[in-house]
């Protein structure tokens, strides 16, 4: 995940607990802000990564969610990958 980006992302949370990601916002490599709608999402699959200490204990578990994504980038459709890691509430384009 070293060519990861930070990103805000409004979100609409659903009755049944489902997130719906609906806009983005990054900065560019310009220094520039950027705000995306994402037109078309595909349902995450849940995901625990265990990091294991020196023992073989988990120490420390973390919990994120993988959105396949659409948005449109000066009129071209382009699908990235958002990354939700639950505990830390933060999302990162991957």
């Amino acid at each position: 995940m070293n060519n990861s980006k930070d990103a805000e992302v409004i979100c609409h949370f659903k009755i049944d607990g489902s997130i719906a990601p609906i806009k983005i916002k990054v900065v560019d490599e310009d220094g520039f802000t950027q705000v995306f709608a994402i037109k078309q999402y595909k349902l995450p699959k849940q995901t625990l990564q265990s990091q294991f200490s020196y023992q073989g204990r988990a120490s420390n578990d973390t919990v994120y969610m993988d959105y396949d994504c659409i948005i449109n980038v000066f009129g071209t459709n382009k699908l990235i990958k958002l990354r939700y890691f639950v505990s830390e509430h933060k999302w990162k384009i991957i």
